[in-house]
């Protein structure tokens, strides 16, 4: 029987990438995916290409790597605990860059790993920009550490040129530069869904019901459709988080991803949707935990602090969770 085109580093890299987002798959879907990507980079790719039996034969060698890398525990949640660790060897002095980095993973239900985070700490003090400083650092981190995850499962040298020229040097220059074959063109750009995304932005993912992660990692057939015209409503969305403040920002981002994984949250209609959007904002900006740390320190102390003691309880109920209303005051007087 004749074999098909041999899989090259390139395809095996691809199939590493989709298998470490989405680990569930089967065979079938992530073939499907790949020949999706590789359509797109190449039109003249043969259809149906790599055949499923190959792909099948990738993944199995595929997870017997990834379940060897799973030992060295460098993708477990970081904290200031673990990563104190002398294995790790992450130094201190990246402290303060750390916890910003793990504020905003917080609000956009990204987990931040130690792989990650040492990434922040090898590439921090040459990330110099002043605006988005800190989402372009993550952002970074996490296309290194996916790069390095994927050598080491696949056993091969982790070669990151293509990824230094994409961010370190101007497009203008780059292009030039790969043009001489002095660097390699990014190569099937598998973006992370933290690259330049600020807290605000992940806000409006949600709110258009296709997250970035989705839209990167879910074959196009079976991508939920949005209720939102992106051109229209892209302006009404982000103007409705003008003027809060940087906590604020993160408060508002963090509720929303909450009320994002209510049971009717796919269901809403657009006017449902904006008006959420405008109650929380009202929200954010007149009473929160934050503003009542007195109230709120008493509660969690008696009972600890539930979700409709946070948010509007109809806010709450309006994308399907069961809500228990409290007096909270009340509780906490007695």
């Amino acid at each position: 029987m004749p074999k098909g085109p041999k899989i090259t580093d390139a395809v095996t890299s691809l199939i590493t990438k989709v298998y470490l987002q989405h680990p569930g798959w089967e065979a079938k879907e992530v073939q499907r995916f790949v020949h999706d990507e590789l359509r797109s980079e190449n039109a003249h790719v043969k259809p149906g290409w790599p055949g499923l039996s190959a792909v099948q034969k990738e993944l199995t060698r595929i997870r017997k790597g990834y379940s060897e890398e799973v030992e060295k525990g460098l993708e477990v949640p970081w904290s200031l605990g673990i990563s104190a660790r002398p294995e790790y060897g992450i130094s201190p002095e990246a402290t303060d860059d750390l916890l910003a980095v793990w504020k905003y993973c917080l609000v956009t239900g990204h987990l931040f790993t130690i792989r990650e985070a040492k990434w922040v700490e090898r590439l921090r003090k040459a990330i110099t920009d002043r605006e988005g400083r800190i989402t372009k650092l993550l952002g970074l981190a996490c296309q290194y550490a996916l790069r390095e995850q994927i050598c080491e499962i696949l056993k091969k040298a982790m070669d990151t040129r293509d990824l230094d020229g994409d961010w370190s040097i101007d497009i203008g220059e780059r292009l030039i530069f790969q043009a001489l074959g002095l660097i390699p063109r990014l190569s099937f750009p598998f973006l992370s869904e933290m690259r330049a995304v600020e807290s605000r932005y992940a806000v409006m993912s949600l709110t258009f019901n296709v997250s970035m992660h989705t839209i990167l990692y879910t074959p196009p057939d079976t991508l939920p459709k949005p209720i939102f015209n992106y051109e229209e409503d892209l302006k009404t969305i982000l103007t409705n988080v003008d003027g809060l403040s940087e906590q604020q920002d993160r408060i508002y981002s963090a509720s929303l991803l909450y009320l994002s994984k209510g049971p009717l949250w796919k269901t809403l209609s657009k006017p449902e949707y904006l008006l959420i959007l405008a109650q929380l904002k009202q929200w954010v900006t007149r009473d929160t935990p934050v503003w009542q740390p007195a109230v709120y320190l008493a509660l969690d102390i008696q009972r600890g602090i539930k979700p409709e003691d946070v948010l509007d309880p109809n806010l709450l109920k309006a994308v399907g969770y069961e809500v228990r209303i409290e007096a909270k005051n009340k509780e906490v007087q007695s």
